[in-house]
């Protein structure tokens, strides 16, 4: 993506001083497509495109994304160093838009997998289904996932941390799943020799991405929620660490009701819900305060942004309405 702008201008939290330099640290395969598959984590890890085309990003910006078949398109990079870093933890992210799933194989999605062996082998991966989302490393033995269901033609950021003491799922910011307390790390990961492949899952069945991929990141650190949530904001906006406010939301995922505050006291006077097309499906105004409760009831499940207006001021950030 070249661009930080979405079609509907969103001013959002601040994060907690995370900065740029923070979340490039541990970064070693960095896909903005920005109409090529460079590399531009520093590492060199450029990538080979196979039959997938150039298309528009999340924010409209052309040349800026990949276009995945679902039949024969994939993008491969060679192994190295760097993408075997990885030993005992890992942080995979991507911007992904489902136009359907796998055509071939079974109807998976697969975001990237490093291997190309179709023994079923592989050091990490992380891919998509009608039934949730799924990482894991050496071969299935550590793993992490989620059940919830996927919306088609719609924008995601997926991001899932795993390291020896905890691994968890966030879809647009939204913690879905932590790692079981049963579950332990068996091992550190396999160094292999083969290939970091975006969109195309070779193990076992052959499966190939149903649509757009954008802004893949892989690090070899486990990222905290601050730094997660920075990959999302700043992909949907650019407005800067200055003007940002700290918003406090919970229950998150809710059913009924939102609590929204603003932890640095500052006044807000409407909240904006906005679903994932960008359109405004409820506007609640207020006498101005710094904390409200909000009705959500009414609200069909799925992800919504939560646009806040203050005096002077504006915020955003994700819910997930169960």
């Amino acid at each position: 993506m070249k661009t930080y702008k979405l079609l509907i201008a969103f001013f959002l939290l601040t994060i907690g001083g995370i900065n740029a330099q923070d979340i490039s640290s541990g970064l070693i395969a960095y896909y903005p497509f920005n109409g090529d598959a460079t590399d531009e984590s520093g590492n060199g890890n450029d990538g080979q495109v196979i039959n997938a085309m150039l298309t528009e990003d999340l924010n409209g910006n052309q040349n800026s994304a990949y276009l995945f078949n679902g039949i024969d398109t994939y993008i491969s990079i060679p192994s190295s160093a760097s993408l075997n870093s990885p030993d005992t933890a890992i942080t995979m992210s991507a911007w992904f838009y489902l136009n359907g799933f796998s055509l071939v194989g079974d109807s998976f999605g697969p975001v990237l997998m490093k291997s190309d062996n179709p023994a079923n082998s592989f050091s990490y991966r992380l891919s998509l289904s009608s039934s949730g989302v799924a990482a894991a490393t050496n071969n299935w033995q550590n793993w992490t996932g989620s059940d919830t269901v996927l919306a088609l033609n719609t924008w995601y950021h997926i991001a899932i941390s795993l390291s020896e003491t905890e691994s968890k799922i966030y879809l647009n910011k939204v913690l879905l799943n932590v790692l079981p307390e049963d579950q332990e790390y068996t091992a550190e990961f396999i160094v292999d020799n083969l290939p970091l492949e975006i969109g195309r899952d070779v193990p076992g069945l052959l499966e190939i991405f149903n649509g757009v991929i954008d802004e893949v990141r892989v690090y070899d650190r486990a990222l905290n929620e601050e730094e997660i949530n920075m990959l999302y904001d700043d992909l949907v906006t650019g407005i800067s660490e200055t003007t940002r406010k700290e918003i406090i939301l919970f229950p998150n995922p809710t059913q009924n009701s939102l609590t929204i505050s603003s932890a640095d006291q500052a006044f807000f006077s409407s909240v904006r819900i906005i679903n994932t097309l960008g359109k405004i499906v409820d506007e609640i105004s207020f006498k101005s305060d710094n904390t409200q409760r909000i009705d959500v009831s009414n609200l069909a499940p799925g992800f919504y942004h939560i646009q806040i207006i203050g005096d002077n001021w504006q915020a955003s950030t994700s819910i997930l309405k169960e």
